[in-house]
């Protein structure tokens, strides 16, 4: 965190684009924020309803630097584990860390 700027509120996204054929994605997937001061954000995200053949960004979550934590560490994970399906028809191009206008 030591290359943030201080007291910014930042978003982190996933890049991603679904192409065809995709298989698996029917349960939620799971995107997870454990931020330097322990907290973990989670959130959902229904993949079957997003758009094929194109970049989509999808929000893991969002943090705001402090002082106390220049030197933290912000992991961050996507995951299924429910659904007991493979999953195919997803690239990953990425994830973004960047401030949030």
């Amino acid at each position: 965190m030591e290359n943030l700027t201080p007291n910014t509120l930042y978003e982190v996204v996933f890049v991603v684009k679904p192409v065809d054929p995709t298989q698996g994605w029917e349960v939620p997937v799971n995107f997870k924020l454990v931020l330097p001061t322990g907290e973990t954000k989670e959130r959902q995200e229904n993949m079957i309803m997003l758009g094929r053949n194109r970049w989509i960004e999808i929000l893991a979550g969002e943090f705001r630097t402090s002082p106390e934590y220049i030197f933290g560490k912000i992991e961050f994970s996507m995951y299924e584990v429910k659904g007991g399906l493979w999953k195919s028809g997803l690239v990953v191009k990425g994830v973004a860390i960047r401030p949030k206008n």
